[in-house]
């Protein structure tokens, strides 16, 4: 090595000089220890051209011979250098292996160093990392920082550690439409965004854990878990406006190892997508058609829950009604409330909540035939039956009744005390009384009345004739009066045959 000494004016930094910056208070105290003691490791340099040269290291002490030349001290104009020829290769590597020895990088200055060597120089990540004394996964994690926005990477080794900046990497990963949705901040009358939320954290001086903390948040809100999703990465879902697989999607994001899809809408179209895809597939196996959109809310369909050995009657005559439905919950479907193979296709049917001709057939005895539309024809029938019965069971009722008045009334009249109890102890919830005695103009007429309410309000509207006279009777009895004599057979309920219904019926 030759030593020579240069005017300052024609001693220029490393070309590859990975620090930006230098710490002002630590060139002044380097100034003064030179000034006191001179310059005790002369720094090397190479040549540039005829008349100037290059450092390969040593900038410190040449800023603090320029700080004393400024300062008007006499001998500080040049300073002297080790002459040594140097590759820029290795120009760069005794750059950046004095700043990691003295620790003078921060985190970007690092990564940009990083980047240097692998793009300009044609390394590999292994030998950056042998560089830098970094694994590999530790050179990516360095270089994704260079992705922040520059406003950001400014900030990180001042009010961002190199922790929070990778928090923010994520954070700045995420699509635009994310950061830009946000809520409206009351306490200052405006919308904020996701984006000016974390930047007002970051100003504020906030922790790697408190920005990882809104992150997390941001995160749950958004993104929905792929590591249960039925599709693969690779799979092309055609309909409901998509585009494109979730692999190299810029939506689908990594964090604590795992795989998030961070718009929604996409995620429950492929979701929509993929279940008609697995229910057409269930349908052509069973021969059951798709329950309509339309029919999929609450109550607009009827599900078989608790009733399988009625729906297998029903399978097993093959109803036009029955449909297939997703079913999405984790609690297994039993056997016949599903496809074989398919455990996930529900077999529902079409018709609302209890109306379902097969199921109200089966619940009144009556079994089902070939198909729904023989049930709906039996029911008719049976439903026409019973209309018949309840309207004469209704005269009946109306009869007793003005019978039971007629015996109460005239035991009113004996001064029987113990049917007045009876009357007068139930007025309580009678109602508006007064209106039922308003028109009366006599005692008696009075007198009726309340025998005729108290009766009726035993009799009540739609109870049975069988029932009627036992309560009635009970009432009279215990008012001493004599009982009704009246005998009611209540009929067994009508029973139709499937085949003479659809006879008579011309099917």
């Amino acid at each position: 090595m030759t030593v020579k000494f240069f005017n300052l004016k024609d001693v220029f930094p490393n070309p590859f000089q990975t620090r930006k910056s230098e710490d002002t208070e630590h060139i002044k105290n380097l100034a003064m220890s030179i000034a006191e003691r001179g310059l005790l490791q002369i720094p090397s340099a190479r040549i540039k051209d005829h008349t100037s040269v290059e450092l390969v290291f040593g900038h410190s002490r040449l800023e603090a011979h320029k700080f004393l030349r400024d300062a008007g001290n006499k001998g500080f104009d040049s300073i002297p250098l080790n002459i040594v020829e140097m590759t820029d290769t290795q120009m760069f590597e005794a750059a950046v292996a004095e700043n990691l020895d003295r620790k003078d990088l921060n985190p970007i200055e690092e990564a940009l160093a990083m980047q240097v060597y692998l793009v300009e120089f044609h390394k590999t990540s292994e030998e950056v990392g042998q560089l830098f004394h970094l694994s590999d996964s530790a050179v990516r994690g360095k270089l994704r920082l260079l992705k922040l926005p520059s406003e950001i990477r400014d900030l990180v080794g001042d009010k961002i550690t190199e922790g929070g900046a990778r928090e923010l990497v994520t954070f700045f990963d995420l699509p635009e439409e994310i950061l830009i949705d946000g809520q409206y901040d009351w306490n200052r009358n405006k919308r904020v965004t996701r984006k000016e939320k974390m930047i007002e954290l970051i100003n504020s001086g906030a922790s790697a854990e408190l920005i990882k903390e809104n992150l997390d948040e941001i995160i749950e809100d958004v993104g929905q878990d792929l590591d249960k999703k039925p599709w693969k990465h690779t799979d092309e879902l055609v309909g409901n406006g998509i585009i494109g697989q979730c692999k190299g999607c810029t939506f689908l994001q990594k964090r604590d190892n795992r795989e998030l899809c961070m718009k929604p809408e996409c995620f429950k179209a492929k979701t929509i997508v993929w279940r008609r895809q697995y229910l057409s597939q269930a349908s052509l196996l069973s021969g059951i058609p798709i329950l309509d959109d339309d029919r999929m809310g609450w109550s607009q369909h009827t599900e078989f829950s608790g009733k399988d050995a009625k729906l297998e009657k029903i399978r097993a005559g093959k109803c036009e009604n029955l449909r297939l439905k997703f079913y999405e919950y984790d609690r297994p479907l039993t056997t016949h409330r599903t496809v074989e193979g398919f455990k996930n296709a529900e077999v529902v049917c079409c018709k609302g909540e209890r109306f379902c001709n097969c199921l109200n057939a089966l619940d009144k005895k009556i079994e089902v035939g070939q198909s729904a539309g023989q049930a709906a024809e039996i029911l008719k029938e049976q439903n026409r039956l019973e209309r018949a019965q309840k309207k004469i069971d209704k005269e009946v009722v109306a009869n007793l009744v003005d019978e039971a008045a007629k015996k109460l009334f005239r035991a009113l009249l004996t001064d029987n005390v113990t049917a007045w109890k009876k009357v007068l102890g139930a007025m309580y919830s009678w109602g508006s009384v007064l209106e039922d005695i308003k028109s009366a103009d006599t005692m008696d007429m009075i007198m009726y009345k309340l025998a005729e309410k108290r009766v009726k309000q035993i009799a009540w509207e739609g109870i049975s004739s069988k029932q009627a006279i036992g309560e009635l009777n009970r009432l009279l009895k215990e008012c001493g009066v004599e009982v009704l004599d009246v005998t009611v057979e209540q009929p067994a309920p009508v029973e139709v045959q499937p085949f003479t219904v659809l006879q008579e019926a011309g099917v």
